[in-house]
């Protein structure tokens, strides 16, 4: 059987809800949110390149989203090695996960894109799952029902 993994924001309700968030994650779920130093670390760098942006005139607009970028895949790498470590270290967690027909991961990020959700989602598929990419809360029962 194969895993078919979707994403959403915290918000979905669905039956195969995971929340893999730092902050409110269960059991099952906490051996794939982001440590709290990976967390607290580029929170503070995204926070400052928008304060950054909000400033006044004269902000140099393609060094911020440089910078953006760069610690956005400093984040990317950071994860990754973490769910390395989460994968010999849980790995019944992992197995148990992969085991499923169905699954949506689920935080509290605006944005799939720059967001562990989805790159937990890539990690899952690179380990046989199917990605399915993000649903919203709305829709979200009824793309699960047609599975």
């Amino acid at each position: 059987m194969t895993l078919h993994v979707s994403t959403s924001r915290f918000l979905y309700r669905g039956p195969d809800r995971l929340d893999v968030s730092r902050m409110t994650a269960g059991d099952d779920g906490i051996v794939f949110a982001p440590s709290w130093t990976l967390l607290r670390g580029a929170l503070s760098k995204f926070r400052a390149i928008e304060r950054a942006r909000m400033s006044a005139k004269g902000v140099d607009r393609d060094a911020l989203e440089r910078r953006e970028l760069d610690a956005w895949h400093t984040y990317e790498h950071c994860y990754t090695d973490e769910m390395r470590r989460s994968y010999v270290e849980h790995r019944p967690k992992w197995e148990a996960l992969l085991a499923r027909e169905r699954v949506v991961l689920v935080c509290y990020c605006a944005e799939r894109s720059r967001c562990h959700r989805g790159l937990l989602a890539g990690i899952l598929a690179k380990l046989g799952a199917e990605d399915l990419g993000e649903i919203d809360n709305e829709a979200g029962s009824k793309q699960l029902k047609l599975l």
